[in-house]
């Protein structure tokens, strides 16, 4: 037996439905602003992220000074430790490559600069307008170079020697020293120097950039 819905009914069934469909729609539509929400916050700390980094690289691009690093001298008598001179500066120039400073100007590009093979001996004589000259001629702001011999104990011993085109000084430093084994120890070292001068911070990931090598042998 069918049962007969009076027009009250149907009015009372008509709105429920109505409410219901309402109801699931508003569910529906906080879901969608809710991943819409979900979406925007995921976009602003991309972009939060994007920019530190962009600030990260323009600090690496544009504070952080142009320099060089010239060949070392050897001043040891050993011809068998000549290769050293340039050497040291292929070590120096593959661990700074890891940091993709904008500011350095590596050995072969300063090759392709007609005139700097007169400064051969700048390290040795140290003179401030040799290296002014040089600075000048290669366009960056600091040089880096030094000088190198072997102790009566086989110790290999590096002085390091930085000018600074800002300030109008040459600088040594202490001597790094290590056993002939050791000279990666004696590169890192240079560079964790070098890359304090220049405002570079060491921290852990620096660290393993500094102790990253072309290999374990010489």
């Amino acid at each position: 037996m069918q049962k007969h819905q009076s027009k009250f009914d149907k009015d009372i069934n008509y709105k429920g439905e109505f409410v219901m469909n309402q109801w699931f729609s508003d569910i529906r539509f906080k879901k969608i602003l809710s991943r819409t929400n979900s979406l925007r916050l995921f976009y602003f700390i991309m972009i939060l992220v994007l920019s530190a980094f962009s600030c990260s690289s323009l600090i690496l691009g544009s504070e952080v000074p142009s320099f060089a690093v010239y060949d070392f001298h050897n001043q040891s008598g050993d011809e068998g430790w000549q290769w050293l001179e340039k050497g040291m500066t292929d070590m120096l120039n593959h661990t700074f490559s890891q940091f993709h400073l904008n500011s350095y100007l590596p050995p072969s590009r300063m090759d392709q600069i007609p005139g700097t093979d007169q400064f051969r001996e700048l390290s040795t004589r140290k003179s401030l307008s040799e290296f002014r000259s040089l600075s000048d001629l290669l366009h960056i702001e600091m040089i880096f170079t030094g000088n190198y011999q072997i102790d009566f104990q086989e110790i290999i011993r590096f002085s390091l020697i930085m000018y600074k085109s800002a300030t109008q000084e040459l600088i040594e430093f202490r001597d790094i020293s290590a056993s002939p084994e050791n000279i990666l120890q004696i590169k890192e070292e240079l560079a964790r120097v070098i890359l304090s001068e220049i405002g570079i911070e060491i921290d852990e990931r620096a660290e393993e950039l500094l102790t990253k090598n072309i290999s374990h042998s010489l």
